[in-house]
């Protein structure tokens, strides 16, 4: 892919210290540099999310997307895909409250990378926000499918079923939520139990 690693690593230092202005400026050179890199586009995307400009962010994943290889490419001990970048793209467009192209974005990144529970959690999210239920609840299972210890993808999981009036969802997400973080449960059926006195 012809990487310069050299930059790749000082990105990696910028983004621990959490100076996103700094690794903007550094995103920017680098991308100057390394115009067909797409881990210097996507670096500008996540300096501008964590920002706060989220709007600016989505010009630049979409270039990242257009340089980036369309396979999944062998990096190092893994693989790079642009899987990373729609998952991004996706959070980006729910930030700003656009739910269909975030459904359409988290959607790709998951088909690339179905074993990501993460990808599949915020999809179950981006289906909530849009009213869709049924969808969501298909989501959050593929998340379970793929990580079935994951409390995050279980806590949404179960306080969907509350929102839908679904106690026997609720009781089946508490006891698996128990068997894993017992303060994720109590924290989770507390939660579940304001959604369902409210209805």
């Amino acid at each position: 892919m012809g990487y310069k690693f050299e930059n790749l690593e000082k990105w990696t230092k910028l983004e621990k210290t959490g100076d996103w202005q700094k690794a903007l400026s550094f995103g920017r050179e680098w991308a100057a540099a390394e115009p067909h890199n797409f881990l210097a586009w996507q670096g500008i995307g996540d300096a501008l999310t964590e920002l706060g400009r989220v709007d600016e962010s989505i010009p630049i994943y979409r270039k990242a997307l257009e340089v980036a290889p369309a396979h999944p490419v062998e990096f190092f001990d893994g693989n790079l895909s642009t899987a990373p970048l729609w998952y991004r793209l996706g959070n980006a467009y729910t930030k700003l409250g656009d739910s269909t192209r975030a459904i359409e974005s988290l959607k790709k990144a998951a088909n690339i990378d179905p074993g990501a529970a993460e990808i599949w959690n915020n999809l179950g999210i981006a289906y909530v926000n849009a009213n869709n239920a049924q969808e969501a609840v298909k989501a959050f299972k593929s998340g379970l499918a793929a990580n079935s210890s994951d409390t995050t993808v279980l806590t949404n999981l179960g306080l969907l079923y509350a929102r839908c009036n679904v106690a026997e969802g609720v009781t089946s997400v508490h006891r698996m939520l128990s068997k894993l973080d017992s303060r994720a449960a109590s924290t989770f059926l507390a939660g579940a139990k304001q959604i369902l006195s409210g209805r």
